[in-house]
């Protein structure tokens, strides 16, 4: 088994955690580092083979972690809080191409269900953000 398919598990546990305790940093590094990971497999691997699919999933989990880059800032207005919805529609579609399309991925029976479980984790905060029961930091 490829060891990457370990730290992508390992990283989606850290998002489920952050979801868990309500942690905007801890949810967000989970999907930074897990972005940086998927965009550095996959140029190794179009580097290697030339796949141009492989450069395009690269930069599309590189999408993901420029928008999970975590930023202590404090987060209070009510546009903030549309825009971390906003984003967090942008992390589930891009999980979800991981789970429409599994053969992109190097061990498609696996990084399936990571991917169904990373497209599904921003539901949960946008559902907790519209519900009131994250509360916007003052």
């Amino acid at each position: 088994m490829n060891p990457l398919i370990i730290v992508a598990v390992l990283l989606a546990l850290i998002s489920v955690v952050g979801l868990a305790k309500k942690n905007r940093e801890l949810f967000l590094t989970g999907y930074f580092v897990y972005g940086l990971l998927v965009f550095g497999a996959e140029t190794n691997e179009f580097i290697s083979n030339e796949n141009t699919i492989s450069l395009f999933v690269g930069f599309l989990w590189l999408i993901q972690a420029v928008l999970a880059l975590p930023v202590r800032a404090k987060y209070d207005s009510e546009t903030v809080k549309k825009d971390r919805i906003k984003i967090c529609v942008c992390f589930s579609l891009i999980n979800l191409t991981g789970v429409l399309v599994p053969g992109i991925s190097p061990a498609p029976e696996v990084t399936f269900y990571i991917h169904l479980v990373m497209s599904v984790l921003p539901l949960a905060v946008i559902y907790l953000l519209s519900s009131g029961k994250i509360v916007m930091e003052k």
